[in-house]
């Protein structure tokens, strides 16, 4: 890869070297055409400029030449030293900035204008010093129209030179452009000069199909007349080697035009092309590489910004995937929930941390932020694994839903399950992450119920919420962990609706707070027996003393 200052002097080399030799090689190759034509092809008459004498058409032409690099060159000023000073690592001010990004745009203009100039300076002068040749021996009318005739054939060269030179010098600032405007914008340039696609068509179907059918026309007339005058012979035979002339001219003028014009097409097009294609393989790092200002750079900067709209959005994303679970995100971005909410069935987990107070008091807020942050990586992945989603942590509290907004039909069986499984991942927690440390102790509490799932909020701010009794009755359950002390506590809805068998214990009803009728618990034994059918029932239990109730073999099928 070049480093900035290789890659500026590139540029200015391009600029001070490749460019001039492109616009020399194209005007004095246009000058060689149109002086063979004038000398070989249409000498008839007292056309021909071999009288004006060759030396006089090269010095001309050299002079000419002379004159355009000297104006291109102090019109380049500001744009080179513009270049000289982002070499040199100095400070740009911003008007040398603009006057630099202006002028980068206008250069292919200003060379073709240039060139045109020239032509037309020597339209003038091969013209006039005809007619002043030819008018002692002609009669002035038709000296006048001998010298109109040599004044139109050479700025008919100068135009198509002039359209050649713009293309060509378009097609190299072109890879440069970007460096100027590496944010794009091209088409905001104060003063920046356009081509328009329609502007580029016309040019080419002028120069290619208009003008030659147009001369071949007036030619053969001409030539036609001389055969009044004339041996007819020669005539035709001087008429096959105009057209012949003509033909190839046009053909190379046509291919040559053709090749510019669709390379200044097709370029962009094909980056836009390239970006696409890397678009749709998810790569929004790409960029369409703003290189023009016409229609297909609107197109391109439009196509840049979107691909940063859409990097925007993968980046709110990724951003709402970190507060919320993968799952979440996806299924509220592909399927918005209904305003205001919806009424669905779901299981509700919450999980507490028994003796979080004693270990914060152990530790720097630092450490306790840490050990948080590790214990919920655990316990996320436990709950995510059984397709639970986890909504919110409070303090040390976890609360998961089965359910919602992602639909479960054994949203039940796989809360339970998760349970265990958070359970299991406590231990290995506890083992690795604090080993010869008191373990973290947790109470788990679930319950089966209608709730309603949707957003709630305020229009500055939403949040994605499952609300409802049953909400507040698992986190109830949880609580009662610290009074049986036990680890995984579920509701009677919950056993009503589980599929599979689970070791559990049955407490007796207890009174709970927001609640008017006592609520019958069940406590999830670590060790499971997980079978595929169905709870048929759950069996009696005798009080004890502390008005608790137990089975000495949980869950037993009939």
């Amino acid at each position: 890869m070049m480093s900035p200052k290789s890659t500026w002097a590139e540029i200015h080399r391009i600029i001070r070297v490749k460019i001039g030799l492109v616009q020399t090689f194209a005007n004095f190759t246009g000058a060689g055409v149109c002086y063979s034509y004038f000398s070989f092809f249409d000498s008839s008459g007292n056309v021909s400029l071999i009288s004006i004498g060759s030396l006089i058409v090269v010095l001309m032409t050299a002079g000419l030449m002379a004159l355009g690099v000297l104006l291109n060159i102090r019109w380049q000023k500001g744009l080179r030293e513009y270049i000289r000073s982002i070499m040199a690592g100095r400070d740009v001010s911003e008007s040398l900035e603009k006057e630099a990004r202006r002028k980068i745009l206008n250069l292919p203009f200003i060379a073709a204008l240039v060139a045109l100039i020239n032509w037309a300076m020597a339209s003038v002068i091969m013209s006039g010093y005809h007619f002043i040749e030819t008018v002692s021996a002609e009669t002035f009318t038709a000296a006048f129209f001998q010298a109109l005739r040599v004044f139109a054939g050479t700025i008919i060269s100068g135009v198509i030179t002039a359209a050649i030179v713009f293309f060509v010098v378009e097609i190299q600032v072109r890879k440069i452009w970007p460096h100027f405007f590496p944010q794009g914008d091209l088409n905001k340039t104060p003063g920046a000069l356009q081509m328009k696609l329609r502007t580029r068509m016309f040019v080419v179907f002028t120069l290619a199909s208009i003008v030659p059918m147009t001369l071949m026309a007036i030619l053969s007339y001409n030539k036609a007349r001389l055969m009044l005058v004339m041996n007819p012979e020669d005539v035709i035979q001087s008429l096959f080697h105009l057209t012949a002339f003509l033909l190839i001219a046009a053909f190379f003028v046509i291919v040559i035009l053709s090749y510019l014009v669709s390379s200044s097409i097709i370029g962009p097009v094909k980056g836009m092309e390239a970006a696409m294609i890397k678009v749709r393989k998810g790569d929004l790092t790409t960029s369409a590489r703003v290189a023009a200002n016409d229609e297909l750079g609107i197109l391109a900067e439009s196509f840049d910004q979107m691909i940063e709209g859409l990097r925007d959005r993968e980046r709110i994303k990724e951003t709402f995937g970190r507060f919320v679970t993968p799952e979440i995100a996806r299924a509220i971005l592909e399927n918005p929930p209904v305003p205001g909410g919806e009424n669905t069935e779901v299981s509700i987990l919450f999980s507490d941390v028994r003796n979080y107070t004693a270990i914060c008091e152990q530790l720097s807020p630092e450490d306790v932020i840490a050990l948080l942050n590790d214990y919920f990586s655990y316990m996320v992945r436990a709950i995510e694994k059984h397709h639970g989603l986890v909504y919110q942590f409070v303090g040390d509290g976890i609360m998961a839903v089965f359910g919602a907004p992602v639909k479960l039909v054994d949203h039940a069986n796989f809360a339970v399950r998760s349970a265990l499984e958070v359970m299991d991942a406590l231990n290995r927690f506890n083992a690795e992450i604090r080993p010869g440390l008191p373990p973290i102790r947790i109470g788990i509490g679930i319950n089966t119920g209608p709730v309603v799932a949707g957003i709630i909020g305020t229009q500055e701010r939403m949040e994605y919420r499952v609300v409802g009794d049953s909400v507040n009755l698992a986190a109830r359950i949880e609580a009662l962990n610290k009074d049986f002390h036990t680890d995984v506590l579920i509701s009677r809805s919950t056993v009503d609706q589980l599929k599979d068998h689970f070791n559990l214990k049955t407490f007796q009803p207890v009174k709970v707070k927001g609640k008017e009728e006592h609520v019958q618990v069940y406590e999830v034994l670590r060790k499971s027996s997980i079978v595929s059918s169905k709870v048929l029932s759950v069996p009696k239990a005798q009080q004890t003393d502390k008005g608790l109730q137990q089975t000495d073999k949980g869950l037993e099928p009939k």
